[in-house]
């Protein structure tokens, strides 16, 4: 076979195969093996590792669409199992699919290979009545001060697994780390309640246990101070929510060496589908907003503050590992 003009990434006869098999998992006979499907394997192409785009010519089910966004519609577009099977290329496709009532032994080992076959940000799982859907893969991998080389799954529940204060007063001091939530102090159970919950329907040795930068201590309204913990699952960042920071203050974190966090991003999952924020309870976020509050998702969906003494839900985000 002759080298094509425009770029190529290889593809092996089996790849090829598994990633027609992965389109038509969104859309039964999207991909087919006669030229009418949106994309059509070529018994050529793939016998060299390649599959070929439906082009105007053999008139597949979108290729006006393709044929309008492509410069040149009979161009040949390669696809590698380099791209598809990598976490990159999962956060950045958006399906919501039930993927049944518990993790199969085919899904761990998928998630074992950093290959994630078959799962993409929005399918969930339905287990013991709550919920849990897939936020982002590999979120964490090569963060921490020890580094995180397990590939895993960032799961979020759609629903709050328990209500909780974040103290009994209206104070911050101790930040997230130092709270009655975090400690459980003062009969707090929230934290107790969706960890019951979480290694219930995942079992304990399938959570991710990871590094994470987490804050301990507030000064005139601000985060402080910070260390690393042994982290298995948290409440979630504004960042990690809305992709910034909003009330969480940030005015004097460059002066702070030990104030940071790896949680940076936003999640895939909010930032596919914006709607997933709102549960319509509000829950708490563990940013400290002042000396007072705690940041917080309203019951609307509005990003907010309250006090700290005042009950909202526990909505976590943790991984799951094979």
């Amino acid at each position: 076979m002759s080298t094509p003009d425009t770029p190529f990434y290889p593809m092996t006869h089996d790849d090829a195969l598994a990633l027609i098999a992965a389109l038509n998992s969104f859309a039964p006979g999207l991909v087919t093996t006669t030229q009418r499907g949106f994309l059509a394997p070529d018994a050529e192409a793939i016998e060299n590792g390649f599959i070929k785009l439906a082009t105007s010519a053999n008139k597949g089910l979108m290729s006006k669409v393709f044929a309008a966004l492509l410069e040149d519609p009979d161009k040949i577009i390669f696809y590698a199992n380099t791209v598809t099977g990598t976490a990159g290329f999962h956060n950045s496709i958006y399906r919501g699919k039930y993927l049944g009532d518990h993790v199969t032994d085919e899904q761990y080992a998928a998630i074992s290979a950093g290959t994630f076959d078959d799962m993409f940000i929005g399918d969930y799982w339905v287990i013991n009545g709550v919920t849990w859907r897939i936020a982002a893969f590999d979120y964490w991998l090569n963060h921490g001060d020890t580094e995180c080389t397990t590939h895993h799954v960032v799961i979020v529940p759609d629903t709050n697994l328990a209500t909780c204060k974040m103290n009994n007063s209206d104070s911050t001091t101790g930040a997230y780390i130092g709270s009655n939530y975090y400690t459980g102090a003062n009969s707090n159970t929230g934290k107790a309640t969706a960890k019951s919950a979480i290694e219930s329907a995942f079992g304990s040795a399938h959570i991710l246990s990871h590094r994470e930068h987490l804050q301990n201590a507030v000064t005139n309204g601000y985060e402080s101070a910070g260390t690393w913990y042994d982290s298995t699952f948290e409440l979630m960042t504004e960042r990690m929510v809305y992709g910034c920071d909003i009330f969480h203050n940030v005015q004097h974190g460059t002066n702070i060496p030990n104030f940071y966090s790896i949680d940076t991003a936003q999640l895939p999952l909010f930032r596919h589908d914006h709607a997933r924020i709102c549960n319509r309870a509000g829950w708490w976020l563990r940013d400290v907003a002042s000396a007072t509050n705690f940041a917080y998702v309203t019951g609307s969906g509005g990003a907010h503050y309250y006090n700290a003494s005042y009950s909202y839900g526990v909505r976590p985000a943790f991984g799951i590992r094979a």
